[in-house]
């Protein structure tokens, strides 16, 4: 396990929250994740609504010390367009969309903002 994914778990632990059924049937699937980021040295340590122009905004964190592409996917509906962004949500250029998943690059230790519409 790498070790920030360690200290994350740790720190925050999961809360539980009762939910009501499901009114019409079995869900979908038995599992699912809104983000999933194929690289395990990439964590997810933000998401919310993009606050101009609509979409998702997500931050990432390399936190093993090595320049890394990670390869982004939401499970909801497949990315028409992603944008890296800064950390007050400008623009900065588009980014590679490929197979359904966004490719972000980030620096050794560094943060990545990316807008997916």
């Amino acid at each position: 396990m790498v070790p920030a994914r360690f200290g994350a778990a740790v720190s925050n632990p999961l809360s539980a929250v009762v939910v009501d059924g499901n009114p019409t049937g079995v869900l979908a699937a038995p599992a699912m994740s809104l983000v999933t980021i194929d690289e395990p040295n990439v964590l997810l340590v933000g998401a919310r609504q993009a606050r101009r122009g609509g979409g998702l905004l997500l931050r990432l964190w390399e936190v093993n010390g090595q320049a890394t592409t990670a390869h982004v996917r939401l499970s909801t509906k497949p990315a028409a367009k992603a944008t890296a962004c800064n950390l007050v949500e400008e623009p900065l250029g588009p980014l590679e969309l490929r197979e359904g998943k966004v490719a972000v690059p980030i620096r050794a230790s560094g943060l990545a903002t990316v807008r997916i519409e």
